[in-house]
């Protein structure tokens, strides 16, 4: 999980759904999140309540901004 040069970049964010999301749909995205991010030594943390989220991405610099393009994308939120 470290950086071309060893060290660990990481980047939080905090977003608001922009429709209600259930229990399902949540335990879902968890593990397709999972999934995907152990390919690319993603680690991190997602707190969610009440269609808010925060979020903590970790790992090599390039993967973490490939990811979080990719979210900011997302009409989800």
């Amino acid at each position: 999980m470290a950086t071309d040069d060893g060290s660990l970049f990481f980047l939080v964010y905090v977003s608001t759904a922009t429709t209600p999301i259930d229990e399902i749909e949540l335990t879902q995205l968890f593990d397709i999140s999972r999934k995907k991010n152990a390919c690319t030594d993603i680690t991190g943390m997602l707190i969610s309540r009440g269609g808010l989220f925060m979020q903590l991405l970790e790992g090599p610099r390039r993967e973490v901004l490939r990811i979080y393009a990719r979210i900011t994308d997302d009409s989800r939120h």
